[in-house]
């Protein structure tokens, strides 16, 4: 759902977080117009949702989907690192605390 709307809507989100989601191989969705942050998770060992890409079990492991691997999936949302980057100016200091 959330990599649906970050395509669908993106002027509504300020990121997205996914855990264990993939998108089918046959996925229609579009890319985003504009960059979108996002962190991704999975478990390398996950038969749900694998890793490496391929069938997803769904209910009762029946075959639901084909599922595109991670660096597909990753590549889809990856900008470019300029698009990303901000100008900061200043120090930063840690206390003892910290």
């Amino acid at each position: 759902m959330a990599q649906r709307l970050a395509d669908e809507a993106p002027d509504l989100l300020a990121g997205i977080g996914v855990v264990a989601a993939g998108v089918a191989v046959n996925s229609t969705c579009a890319q985003s117009a504009r960059p979108m942050p996002a962190l991704f998770m999975w478990g390398t060992d996950d038969p749900i949702a694998p890793f490496d890409g391929g069938p997803m079990a769904g209910n009762r492991g029946v075959i639901s989907s084909e599922l595109q691997d991670v660096q597909e999936l990753t590549n889809f949302f990856e900008r470019t690192v300029s698009a990303y980057q901000v100008g900061v100016e200043g120090e930063v200091g840690f206390d003892d605390d910290f």
